[in-house]
């Protein structure tokens, strides 16, 4: 029998024994697509200060990096 043929109820407790943690990775994954949606939105409402605040950043981590190397 294959992996994707078996029931939740022949893998072995398999199934609860993950569900909170499969929960947590669901949660997760909406809470990202919903932050996703919520940067884009503020991007395409100021695409000027998205771009000056993505310079800022690169600059202090270049900065930040450049003295450690």
């Amino acid at each position: 029998m294959a992996e994707s043929e078996r029931s939740p109820e022949s893998s072995n407790g398999h199934a609860k024994k993950y569900a909170p943690a499969l929960q947590v990775v669901a949660n997760t994954a909406g809470e990202i697509r919903r932050l996703d949606r919520e940067l884009v939105e503020k991007v395409r409402e100021r695409p000027l200060v998205a771009v000056a605040i993505a310079l800022a950043a690169g600059y202090v981590i270049g900065r930040v990096f450049s003295r450690w190397g």
